[in-house]
Formats: C-alpha cells, structure tokens, sequence
C-alpha cells in the first residue's frame, strides 16, 4: 500500500506542488501582474485557470484523494486552507493567495467549511507538503485513519472533514480497481469482470455524495 494515505497503487502522486504552483504564478503574473486574490481566478468552472490548477494536484483532492477519474471537474472546488475569516488576514482577498489555496473536493470543501487549523498545527496539516502524509494512514479495510502519537488538533480535523467516511474508502476502491482494469487488458474474462464491479462499485459511491 502506498506511503500516503491519498494515493493508490497505480496512480500518480501529488508531485512536486510548491514547484508546480511557482511555475503556474509565474504565468499567471504575466497576464495578470496586479492580481492579489489568485482565488478569484482558479475558482472558476469555465476558465482555464481550474484547468491547470487541477493538473497540480494531478486531478486529486488534497485532503482525502478523491480523483478527476471517478468524480467531475465540477465536483472540485479550490479551498482556502486557513479560512478567509482568519484573523491574520487583513482581507479577503489576502487569503486567496497562492500558497493558501489548496484543490478539495466538494465533500472535504464543505465539511470543513470555516475550521481553522492551530497555528502551530498548520504546517503538519497543509496538504502541500509532506508531513500531512505520516498523520494519516490507510488501514487494512482502505479507511483514512489517523496515525497513532499525533495532537488532538489532527483528530479534531480529521472528524471536521469526515476523512473516515465510506466513500473515501470507495474512491481508494475505485481508483485501485480502475487501475488494475487498464493493466488486464489482455485478460478479457478478467478485464470484464472487473469493467461490471467497477459499475456497481461506481452507482454505490455515486449513490453516498
């Protein structure tokens, strides 16, 4: 089982975010030189900044790993990590800016709504880097856990998203199997049998959000 809890066995990782999202500013300052809330921008459906914003995260919430291959564009949304409210910005639009802007599926989005993460807590929990991968761990039923020895304030975010949730567990599921679809090709009794699971597999998660 993959190191981090976000990723299965045949998908591809997270990658190099911070790297990715310094060159995404750098075009993104050509075109828009005076832009302060970059928010404002990636957050839309229709444009092409979500696009590549997406391509960052290499199509996978942040926080629970949900992929762009079970779940459409339009079901990700672009989360401010410390919440607009957050006293430590003087505006909004302060909290739009890039390193405080983080892709999250609609479902992780909306559980944690306007929690704030403790100062001290911050840098473990944000989901570019690569400590928030040793808080949590998959177990052997593919459940986000988290890992043993870790601050109140991890279980505390971890109840507020619902990382425990069945369809986290069927997305692991989905991607695992998807994954192993593509390699059986050549194995066509197999390869069917797995196409009609991953469609019942598919209406069963589909049928929880």
């Amino acid at each position: 089982m993959s190191k981090d809890y976000r990723d299965t066995e045949y998908c591809t990782g997270y990658g190099r975010v911070l790297d990715d999202k310094k060159k995404f500013m750098d075009s993104f300052r050509a075109q828009h030189p005076h832009a302060k809330d970059i928010h404002a921008y990636v957050s839309k459906n229709d444009g092409s900044y979500k696009t590549d914003f997406i391509k960052i995260y290499n199509g996978k919430c942040a926080y629970c790993g949900a992929s762009i291959k079970i779940i459409p564009k339009s079901m990700f949304e672009i989360d401010h990590y410390i919440p607009q409210s957050a006293t430590c910005f003087a505006s909004k639009a302060d909290a739009g800016n890039i390193s405080n802007i983080v892709l999250s599926c609609r479902k992780c989005n909306h559980n944690k709504s306007k929690f704030l993460v403790g100062v001290e807590i911050q840098p473990l929990l944000h989901p570019d880097g690569s400590r928030i991968s040793s808080a949590f761990f998959r177990d052997e039923m593919y459940y986000i856990r988290v890992a043993n020895g870790q601050p109140s304030e991890v279980t505390e975010f971890y109840k507020q998203l619902d990382l425990g949730r069945q369809s986290c567990r069927m997305d692991y599921l989905l991607l695992n199997m998807k994954g192993l679809y593509d390699k059986t090709i050549h194995r066509p009794d197999l390869h069917n049998l797995l196409g009609q699971a991953i469609n019942l597999l598919s209406e069963k998660r589909n049928g929880s959000w």
